[in-house]
């Protein structure tokens, strides 16, 4: 059975709506409302590629990434939580692909999450009050 990318980002998306709750999550596609949140989370996929060298074993290569974004009123100490909430969720990880299409969704795959790379991002220019960083993330799937 073939491992599609939307059966790779559906599962990474559930993973992270399952076990992440510390924070707001801005969903790619959905309307957020920035003003009314203290703090959140954006994930986001940055592309989804055959691996050249593994074509035989059906190995996809995920680059995601996920903006934290915390406003500066409050616990300077804050946005430091909301990333360690987030590594607890996906560093050093492996979970499965499934195909959420199906009634009872069989795995296809099984992806392997490596520890994120962090980049603060400073303050942000338009609204001074509001801290961002980005947790990047150069993981990868294996169909079954």
């Amino acid at each position: 059975m073939a491992m599609t990318t939307e059966e790779i980002v559906s599962s990474l998306f559930k993973r992270i709506g399952d076990n992440y709750s510390t924070t707001d999550i801005d969903w790619p596609g959905i309307e957020f409302d920035t003003e009314e949140s203290q703090e959140w989370i954006a994930p986001a996929i940055l592309g989804i590629t055959a691996d050249p060298q593994r074509t035989d074993q059906g190995r996809k290569n995920i680059q995601f990434q996920i903006g934290l974004f915390v406003k500066k009123a409050g616990n300077v100490y804050r946005q430091q939580e909301v990333e360690d909430a987030v590594r607890a969720v996906l560093d050093q990880k492996s979970f499965q692909v499934k195909d959420y299409d199906q009634g009872s969704p069989p795995q296809t795959g099984v992806m392997h999450i490596p520890e994120g790379q962090t980049a603060n991002m400073g303050t942000d220019l338009l609204r001074a009050e509001l801290r961002h960083q980005v947790i990047t993330w150069n993981a990868w799937a294996d169909k079954l």
